[in-house]
Formats: structure tokens, C-alpha cells, sequence
């Protein structure tokens, strides 16, 4: 019961927020069908809007709840919703009004009632933008360049605030709407000074580089001791962002290992993008941020329960802490990589698991024995897990967005049933 409500409990936060704009719907005789439906549309779509805000936050989603996929989840159903209602009030509003298509448009600065049209004219610019660049152009574009468009959303939200504020009709009729707002736009004031906050990095803890190594080919892992008083806690497959510059970007890593005593953190980081380059450049004595952690990823395979981890390449990282203090009760890892050289830590679980540690090796002309030549397939799995295993043990995949994938579909025809498969994707 405990975990159900966990799960759902930010969904019923969510849906308690739009109550006040459900009562809007008993003044249709009021104010007529298409002027109630409108407003309506308008304040839940931007309530859903002010969510999103709110679930950016990392600290304030880990409030609600510690699984970054369900996060990801329901940012995408916020978005999907808010966009429709977000669609729906302009549309109706051009029939409240009797205008055509070009109201939406073209901008009107003549009134103080016509300024506050066109913030909501630019609010919905700018979700145009949002949208597209989301969820039509997004694999088209880099993500850098996604992610700064993305941002604008904030100032379409500030837009919708300005815009609701100077001409909401139900806001200026029912005092006790207003005042919901006030605490809506409220909340929304507070989290743009607390981004601004961060970009001088409160909140987040400063780490030091004690030890820097390559572990295989293309891979440098990482050890961080934390200065001062403040240091992060991870549990096993947990991740943190991190920040190599005072000013920068931060982004998202999984904790290969941590010492719970000193508070050291270590990371496995195959350089592959214009971050991870960066991260390469980093010395020995050089200060980071880091913020966290967050995830559930491993949970379920945090005991002595039968599992079978598949792994591609760096997307060993989640489940080296995991074999270490879990691995030893029926645990089967299947490790996949081009080369045996590629294989992070091959000696210590090569060790730890014995038999049960099985290399796929798919670029080697020779690989040694056992090693399995080829990529992870239905028959690599099948030949390798037992009927006890197929039938009883936790699957947990973590490689690249398409290899994850191809391993799900894999499993599928293997008659696993979702609730005993759990993935995450490594994407940098």
C-alpha cells in the first residue's frame, strides 16, 4: 500500500490542484458555454504548465517521488494535456470574440486590454516553438540547442501569468480564484529565483579530483572527495549531476561507487561528447558541484533475490555497487562490448561472479573461451539462463538508447513479464 502511494501520490497533487478550475464549469449559465470553457482551458492549462516548472526542480520532484523515469513520464503526459488545453482556449476564445485566425497572430499594443492579449499572443509563440523543437524536431536537432529552446517555456509561462492576470475573467469576478493564483504565480516567482540561485551553484556540494585513471579503452574513471561538512549520500545505482565549472552545465552520471565513511564518489566516464571531453580536461585537485542523487533504478535488485543484469559497455556503470553487495546470490551478468578491452572492472566480476559473469563480444575476430562471440540475442539468453531463472529472476538493462531497446524486444519474446524487467537508458 505504502509503495502504491508513493507512486501516485504526485498524480493526486496534480489533480488536486485543478480542482478550483473544475468548479468554473457550474457557472456555465453565468457566463455562457464557450467563455466558461475557454477560461477554464486556459488556467488548468497553465496550472499544468506552472507543473512542469515545478517537476524541473530535482529537489522538489524528489518530494514526490525518487523514480527519475516516472518524472520523465509525467512531464511528458503535462505536456501532452497542457499542450491540448493550451490549443483548446485560444480556439475558443476566437469564437467568444468573433475574430478569425489572424487575432492569434498579429500583435495589438493600442489598449492596456490589448497588451495583455498580446502576452497571451506571445505565450502561445513561444509554445509553438516549445512543441516543435519537443516533439517534432527534437531528434533533428542537437540537444544543446534543444535544451536552450526549451527554456523558453519558462518565459511562456511568465507570459501566461501576465497575461491571465490582466484579463481573466473568472480571476477579476471570484476573489478566492485570484488568490489561488497569487499562490500559483507565487510558486512559479519562487522557482525562477531559486534558477537563478543554482547558477551560482547553492544547493549543490563542492567535490574534490583525488584520483584520476583509465579502467579500458575510452573509459576514465573518476574519484571525488567531498569539501567541507556537506556530502551526498547515493544509494546503490543512484545518479548525481555534475558540474566541473562554477558557471556551466551540469550533467547526469551514475555513482559506479561510493564510500559511505569518507563520502568519496567514483564514476566510470567514457568520453563520447563535447561534456565528457570536457570532464577529461579535469586534474587532479580541480573543485566540482555536484547535486543529488536521484533514481530507483536498482531498487528491486537491492537483495538476495535472483537477477540477471545486461549490460552495454559504460551502462555497467548502475550495477557495479550492486553486484558488489548484492551479486553474490544468484547473479547472472551478461556484459556486452566490441572489445574484450572495452570491459570495465572484467577482472573483479570475472572474480565476484565466476561462471555466472558472461562477455558477448561483438568486434573481436578471436575472442577467447567462454567468451560469446555476437551481440545479446534471444538465443545468447536462452542458451545461458536456466528455466528457474527465466521463470523467477529481476532483469535489469542499461546500455545506449538502441541497445536498450533491442534487449526489451528480446526479452519480450522470451514471455518475461513487464513487471520483472526494469531499464534505464545511458545517454550522455
Amino acid at each position: 500500500m505504502k509503495i502504491f502511494l508513493k507512486k501516485y501520490q504526485l498524480y493526486f497533487f496534480i489533480a488536486l490542484s485543478t480542482l478550483p478550475w473544475w468548479w468554473l464549469l457550474t457557472q456555465l449559465n453565468a457566463f455562457g458555454t464557450i467563455a466558461t470553457l475557454a477560461n477554464t482551458a486556459g488556467l488548468m492549462g497553465g496550472t499544468l504548465l506552472i507543473w512542469q516548472v515545478i517537476l524541473s526542480h530535482r529537489f522538489l520532484a524528489k518530494k514526490f517521488t525518487d523514480d527519475y523515469q516516472q518524472l520523465i513520464t509525467v512531464h511528458i503526459l503535462l505536456g501532452t494535456y497542457g499542450t491540448l488545453l493550451v490549443l483548446v482556449h485560444p480556439l475558443l476564445i476566437l469564437q467568444v470574440y468573433s475574430q478569425d485566425a489572424l487575432f492569434l497572430i498579429l500583435p495589438q499594443f493600442e489598449t492596456r486590454f490589448n497588451v495583455a492579449v498580446t502576452a497571451g499572443r506571445i505565450a502561445w509563440w513561444l509554445w509553438w516553438l516549445v512543441w516543435l523543437t519537443s516533439a517534432v524536431l527534437r531528434k533533428r536537432i542537437a540537444y544543446r540547442l534543444w535544451q536552450y529552446l526549451h527554456y523558453l517555456s519558462w518565459i511562456m509561462v511568465a507570459f501566461v501569468l501576465i497575461h491571465s492576470r490582466q484579463i481573466g475573467t473568472f480571476l477579476n469576478t471570484f476573489p478566492w480564484l485570484m488568490s489561488y493564483w497569487n499562490i500559483l504565480t507565487s510558486i512559479f516567482i519562487g522557482l525562477v529565483l531559486w534558477r537563478l540561485a543554482q547558477v551560482f551553484n547553492l544547493g549543490r556540494a563542492r567535490y574534490q579530483l583525488i584520483k584520476k585513471e583509465k579502467d579500458a579503452a575510452e573509459v576514465t574513471v573518476y574519484t571525488f572527495q567531498p569539501l567541507g561538512q556537506q556530502k551526498l549520500q547515493p544509494t546503490v545505482g543512484q545518479f548525481v549531476y555534475l558540474k566541473p565549472n562554477f558557471f556551466g552545465e551540469a550533467h547526469p552520471f551514475t555513482v559506479m561507487s561510493f564510500d559511505e565513511k569518507t563520502g568519496q564518489l567514483q564514476f566510470g566516464i567514457k568520453a563520447v561528447g563535447r561534456f565528457t571531453r570536457q570532464l577529461e580536461q579535469l586534474r587532479v585537485g580541480d573543485r566540482v558541484f555536484i547535486d543529488g542523487p536521484y533514481g530507483i533504478f536498482t531498487q528491486a535488485g537491492q537483495n538476495n533475490e535472483p537477477k540477471v543484469i545486461i549490460a552495454g559497455g559504460i551502462g555497467i556503470t548502475p550495477f557495479v555497487e550492486l553486484i558488489r553487495r548484492f551479486g553474490q546470490h544468484r547473479t547472472k551478468l551478461f556484459y556486452a562490448n566490441r572489445y574484450l578491452e572495452d570491459a570495465l572492472l572484467r577482472e573483479e566480476f570475472q572474480q565476484q561472479l565466476g561462471e555466472n559473469y558472461l562477455e558477448v563480444i561483438s568486434r573481436e575476430k578471436k575472442p577467447p573461451q567462454p567468451v560469446i562471440a555476437g551481440r545479446i540475442s534471444k538465443s545468447v539468453l536462452a542458451a545461458n539462463l536456466t528455466k528457474k531463472e527465466l521463470q523467477q529472476a529481476k532483469f535489469f538493462i542499461c546500455g545506449s538508447p538502441g541497445f536498450t531497446q533491442t534487449v526489451r524486444k528480446i526479452i519480450a519474446q522470451l514471455e518475461i513479464p513487464p513487471e520483472r524487467v526494469f531499464a534505464e537508458e545511458f545517454e550522455l
